[in-house]
């Protein structure tokens, strides 16, 4: 059995450099959209990424596809509606559910944004050996598995 301040570290630190690299991650994508005039945050990225995805997903989808409650999805789509890069349009088969449909510029910032996170991934994965990378996904995946 482990002792106290093993447990204890691990539960520090784990957790610890996680949050380091999501915040390292976001921050390096936001500085990279800002420098290119591309005016969402990373959170307004990845509803957007589900719907490039699958257009016309409803609420729940996304959330459930991003581990979000549905009430903090209400602004990020409030704020993609303002930015015209998504409309909701009510569901005809249940009218109490409301689809969200990327626009026209919805659909174009893609051509933008791709290429950011996908030079940000190709850093990521030449800094790390492809093996080790490997091993930290599954452990990663692992551990959240485990914890859902």
């Amino acid at each position: 059995m482990k002792s106290y301040s093993d447990i204890t570290h691990f539960q520090e630190a784990l957790p610890r450099k996680v949050s380091n690299l999501q915040s390292a991650i976001r921050n390096k994508i936001l500085a990279e959209f800002n420098r290119k005039g591309i005016n969402i945050t990373l959170e307004m990225y990845l509803v957007l990424r589900c719907l490039w995805e699958k257009d016309g997903r409803n609420q729940q989808e996304i959330s459930d596809i991003l581990y979000r409650d549905k009430a903090s999805l209400t602004n990020l789509i409030d704020n993609l509606e303002k930015r015209n890069l998504v409309v909701r349009v009510q569901n005809q088969a249940d009218k109490r559910n409301k689809n969200i449909f990327l626009t026209h510029e919805g659909k174009g910032i893609k051509d933008r944004v791709v290429p950011v996170i996908l030079s940000l991934l190709s850093d990521i994965e030449e800094a790390v050996p492809e093996k080790d990378l490997q091993t930290t996904i599954r452990v990663l995946d692992s551990l959240f598995n485990q914890l859902k």
